[in-house]
């Protein structure tokens, strides 16, 4: 099936939305400053291996870049932004 990002309603089994991830293998997630979801996609298949910069919480995707190398399994910001 499709992977998927679903989205919580509070610290509850409640989902109240859900979208298709960019990939074929999402690994990590992770919000910025502005509110913007980032997701890692860890396959080569697909759109490859490259981090995702969503627009707000949704599936539209403001931005992407390659993962210089190895596997990615999960996402966090520095303090400065940087991942």
């Amino acid at each position: 099936g499709t992977a998927k990002i679903y989205i919580y309603s509070g610290i509850t089994s409640t989902v109240s939305s859900s979208f298709a991830t960019p990939g074929t293998a999402a690994r990590g997630l992770t919000m910025d400053a502005s509110g913007n979801l980032l997701s890692c996609n860890a396959s080569t298949n697909g759109p490859g291996k490259k981090i995702f910069i969503h627009a707000g919480f949704t599936s539209t995707i403001s931005s992407s870049f390659a993962i210089p190398a190895g596997d990615p399994h999960g996402l966090t910001l520095a303090s400065a932004g940087g991942c």
